[in-house]
């Protein structure tokens, strides 16, 4: 981390610092778990992990980030506080998976912890009691959550890049929104299918989906890299 502006260095503790608080005050939702629970939850951190290591790069400015839908899925059925510790865990796993330094997947882990946590706070404080998506007023609080995630994990994001970079935030992020609103829209509908899923047919289903959503990115990748060889 010694390489990087001083001004960056002080944005990424400061986000750990700000996540931390908040994986503390949800650590309490997971002190009565029961043994299935756990099993059940460190089976989906390590789905998180997979879907961050294995994310699809459809175009040289554009990737498939597939953990987004899957955490945004865990919030809404686990819960915020079982849902931003699965994604630090997870998140931060995947970006070591690949091969990222500490501090890269450290401030990831918290950044998107952080949005998640951010995000589902905004979903219980106003969706209707019950489970998820049985009315339209549940439904636009989970758009408008999903909406509170993105804009959250993405203005960190930039921020940061700005700092290292010394590039123009409002440029970077604007150009980050016109290139992911299809797919952020497709996520979100990805992560309303997850949590479908999850409701009726537990969790197996939607590893399941991830494994198949993964094979068809793959597929789709494939598709884009032969039609630009073709040309």
């Amino acid at each position: 981390m010694g390489n990087l502006p001083f001004r960056a260095r002080v944005f990424i503790i400061l986000i750990l610092i700000l996540a931390s608080a908040g994986l503390a005050l949800a650590l309490s939702h997971l002190s009565s778990a029961s043994a299935m629970s756990w099993l059940s939850t460190a089976l989906t951190v390590l789905a998180v992990g997979a879907a961050t290591r294995y994310s699809v790069s459809v175009s040289a400015k554009a990737s498939l980030v597939l953990a987004q839908p899957v955490v945004f899925a865990a919030m809404l059925v686990l819960g915020t506080g079982s849902a931003v510790w699965i994604t630090a865990l997870g998140v931060a796993l995947g970006y070591l998976w690949q091969g990222r330094k500490w501090y890269n997947a450290l401030f990831n882990a918290a950044d998107w912890a952080l949005s998640l946590g951010l995000a589902g706070l905004f979903y219980r404080t106003l969706a209707p009691a019950g489970p998820p998506m049985l009315s339209p007023t549940s439904l636009i609080v989970i758009a408008i959550s999903w909406l509170i995630f993105f804009t959250i994990n993405s203005t960190l994001v930039c921020t940061l890049v700005a700092l290292h970079r010394g590039q123009n935030f409002a440029e970077h992020w604007l150009a980050i929104i016109r290139r992911a609103a299809r797919e952020e829209l497709a996520f979100l509908v990805l992560a309303l299918l997850m949590t479908l899923a999850a409701q009726q047919y537990a969790w197996i289903v939607v590893l399941l989906v991830i494994i198949g959503f993964i094979a068809c990115s793959s597929g789709l990748r494939l598709l884009l890299l032969s039609r630009s060889a073709a040309r």
